[in-house]
């Protein structure tokens, strides 16, 4: 069990490595986007570049859903900019 763990993260490395060096040649910028799994993050985080954080993920309860649902059509009937 132990070999094929190391064989997938070395594998994952050597995928990485390669869109890097790929990126190298046709740009200046490559995306390491993160992960939801905390060993791919630490990895990525490993590269120590610019942390830029680029969406926000997150779920309502339905009241809130609906509150913010029903916003724009309150600030439209009361001709609210």
């Amino acid at each position: 069990m132990g070999q094929s763990i190391l064989y997938t993260m070395m594998m994952f490395v050597i995928i990485c490595w390669e869109g890097i060096m790929f990126a190298a040649k046709v740009s200046k910028h490559f995306d390491f986007e993160g992960s939801m799994i905390e060993n791919i993050e630490r990895f990525c985080r490993s590269f120590t570049g610019e942390f830029t954080v680029r969406c926000r993920v997150y779920r309502l309860d339905t009241l809130s859903q609906f509150a913010s649902d029903l916003k724009p059509v309150v600030k439209k009937l009361l001709k609210y900019k």
